[in-house]
């Protein structure tokens, strides 16, 4: 018994993320049944979750599983014990991995691409390209509360607290629309309806009401609202978007994210790449997007087949 829980309490350290597979073979011994053990906790956390399956019917098949493995297989007795709890570890880390992926609704975007997406209150968000966000569906009703990246516009229904996590801060409303966007080491909130409160990592606030922005940086704290034309705030939606006074190496990221090109740059100096700049992008016209940078910046680009750029000085 005593031998039972000392091996329990290891377990539980190594599923918790305490006890490295390493400190574990160095604790226990390097012997096969323990190689084996850990082997199978690593592919169990690598399940793919089946579509359509629910928690009760995802567990049931794990334990079928374990059942019939057992049953087809004559044990020595000495190794009963190992096998057992190797079972035990597949089905908690499994479990464990498989529930989460149940629970969590994923939304992304590839380059190139926007979409909207309705929420379980049936507020509406809609991605930018390259964004992505997730929420849990089990907790939805007691927590509107989701996770971001990228950018993203969002129009709340009214009722509970909705809050928007992202590295660099996080937004909260009731029933409003905004805009996020965090890029680059920056995070932006625009209000079109309604207030939104920000709050950044160091527990700093503001809060914007409509045709209002605030940014937020990793080592910085939130700024003081300034001033935006509420058409601007998601006119990106709409294909066009005004890049005011932003660096020209942050433009041509933009630009490869909206049109899924890649963008090369061809004899710029570090003062090109760092010079600030406003200009227009638009997404449905590449060469009309290129045209206004190349006029902002005083370069030349060249379009290659489908899915390259090459922008370059005109001194060269």
């Amino acid at each position: 018994m005593h031998e039972k829980e000392h091996h329990r309490e290891w377990e539980r350290d190594w599923l918790e993320g305490n006890l490295s597979s390493d400190e574990v073979m160095e604790k226990m011994g390097r012997t096969d049944e323990i190689v084996a053990l850990l082997r199978s906790g690593a592919q169990a956390a690598k399940l793919r979750v089946p579509e359509k399956r629910s928690k009760e019917e995802i567990w049931s098949i794990l334990v079928d599983k374990v059942d019939q493995e057992r049953e087809t297989k004559v044990i020595p007795l000495h190794r009963r014990y190992w096998i057992a709890v190797a079972a035990s570890v597949v089905l908690l880390v499994g479990a464990f991995f498989l529930f989460k992926a149940v629970d969590t609704v994923t939304y992304k975007t590839s380059f190139g691409q926007t979409a909207s997406f309705h929420l379980p209150d049936n507020s509406v968000v809609t991605l930018n390209a390259g964004s992505a966000l997730s929420y849990s569906k089990r907790n939805w009703k007691d927590e509107r509360s989701l996770s971001m990246k990228g950018e993203a516009f969002f129009e709340v229904q009214k009722g509970s607290n909705f809050t928007v996590n992202t590295r660099l801060g996080k937004v909260e409303v009731l029933g409003t629309s905004f805009n996020v966007r965090i890029y680059n080491g920056e995070l932006v909130v625009s209000c079109k309806t309604g207030k939104v409160r920000v709050t950044d990592n160091e527990s700093e606030m503001e809060t914007i009401t409509p045709g209002e922005r605030v940014k937020a940086k990793k080592l910085g704290m939130v700024d003081v609202p300034k001033a935006i034309a509420l058409e601007q705030i998601d006119a990106w939606i709409d294909g066009e978007r005004e890049l005011e006074s932003i660096s020209f190496k942050e433009i041509t990221k933009e630009i490869e994210r909206q049109f899924d090109i890649d963008v090369q740059l061809d004899g710029l100096n570090p003062s090109d790449m760092d010079a600030v700049l406003t200009t227009w992008i638009t997404r449905d016209d590449l060469g009309k997007t290129l045209d206004e940078l190349t006029l902002a910046s005083g370069h030349i680009y060249e379009i290659k087949g489908n899915d390259k750029v090459i922008i370059k000085s005109k001194t060269q």
